[in-house]
């Protein structure tokens, strides 16, 4: 992976991004912790040691590392994957466990990758303790999400952290040597917080446990929504216009299939809605068809989720699009009604498939609870859908 951005040109950019940010009561608290902690495993790791149990306990206590681990239990896997990213002792070992694929082969070139930038990274990291550049992410989050809602909601806490790029959950993860290799940081800064706000935004769901199918009409939608906030252009630009924004031979790979796959929409939609109508022929085999749907559909349904995302705002409008935001049961009722308005440019779903996906509203959608108002309320539960 080449660097991209100097630290001088980097810092340019989020300067830049901080004109005309947002008032004070819209400004995340950044969380620097984990940084220190992580630099300090590094330089016994660097030395060819082994940081005691106690240092290693400090970092995953940090609000950031605690958070990844509550969330994706990652701590086993990442504290190997540093160990054979960072001593040089062991450059073996890591070679082979790259080699074996997953997730330790993503995560070891990156992590060998954030100590050969340590002098660059802590500058950088220093710009980044202010919160203004979150703002920014904020304000483009909005954009896609109903009006007021991040002047009415509580801003997320950011954790700054080293671990593989970022993440949108109660607390906003973000890996600043991923920031490095961004076109726009911000752009994805704005994916993270619309995930967030999403979260606060959604209707409470019972736990979808291994219900693949249940999974994937959600994510659907919440990651197709957020992708048009930092994704929106991809599937328009040129190979030369990607290969300037995405220097990374991995990420450009990333995008190149992206617009294949955006292209072939029409087609996994097609695929999907065969998928929903067997499962609601055949309910004894939706394990089956929910395992095939979640190892054959393109980025876990986020692709297809942009195209449904921009079809309901070219033929509804923007305010059915974002007024019905964390909703995955109402984005695939209004992509239907879209399509059938599209004139033949977009996939319409059987009526069996949207029975099906109605099946699974009854079986997952928790009644919505009225106030003496009469408002609805009901943020998303734990284990619900959005990872």
């Amino acid at each position: 992976m080449s660097v991209s951005r100097t630290p001088a040109l980097l810092v340019v950019i989020i300067m830049a991004a901080l004109a005309g940010t947002a008032a004070a009561q819209t400004t995340p608290i950044i969380d620097v912790s984990g940084l220190d902690q992580f630099w300090r495993i590094e330089s016994v790791l660097a030395q060819g040691g082994e940081p005691a149990d106690s240092v290693w306990d400090a970092m995953w206590a940090t609000p950031g590392y605690a958070m990844l681990e509550s969330r994706e239990g990652r701590r086993r896997l990442l504290t190997t994957a540093m160990r054979l990213a960072l001593n040089p002792a062991r450059a073996r070992a890591a070679d082979s466990a790259i080699a074996r694929n997953g997730w330790l082969a993503m995560v070891i070139p990156h992590l060998r990758l954030v100590a050969s930038r340590r002098d660059t990274l802590r500058l950088i990291e220093r710009s980044l303790g202010s919160p203004e550049i979150f703002a920014t992410g904020i304000r483009r989050a909005q954009e896609f999400l109903p009006s007021g809602t991040t002047s009415r909601l509580r801003v997320p806490d950011v954790s700054l952290i080293y671990f593989l790029d970022a993440r949108g959950y109660q607390r906003i993860l973000f890996d600043p040597s991923h920031l490095m290799d961004l076109y726009d940081p911000t752009l994805v800064l704005g994916h993270e917080m619309h995930h967030y706000y999403g979260n606060q935004l959604a209707p409470d769901s019972r736990p979808f446990g291994e219900d693949m199918i249940a999974w994937r009409v959600a994510t659907t939608e919440t990651e197709g929504v957020a992708g048009l906030v930092d994704k929106r252009e991809v599937p328009r630009l040129t190979k030369a216009q990607l290969a300037v924004r995405y220097r990374d031979s991995r990420a450009r790979q990333y995008f190149d299939d992206y617009q294949e796959d955006y292209k072939r929409s029409n087609q996994w939609l097609a695929w999907f809605d065969d998928i929903l109508r067997r499962k609601a022929a055949h309910p004894d085999s939706a394990m089956i068809l929910g395992k095939t749907l979640d190892a054959t559909l393109p980025d876990n349904g986020r692709i297809m989720g942009a195209f449904m995302a921009e079809v309901i705002e070219e033929h509804l409008g923007h305010a059915m699009l974002v007024d019905h935001i964390a909703d995955p049961w109402a984005f695939w009722r209004n992509y239907n009604e879209a399509a059938r308005r599209s004139a033949g440019k977009a996939f319409v779903l059987s009526d069996s498939a949207m029975g099906a996906i109605a099946d699974i509203e009854r079986e997952y959608r928790k009644p919505e609870k009225r106030h003496s108002s009469g408002a609805t309320s009901g943020p998303r539960g734990p284990g619900s859908p959005v990872q």
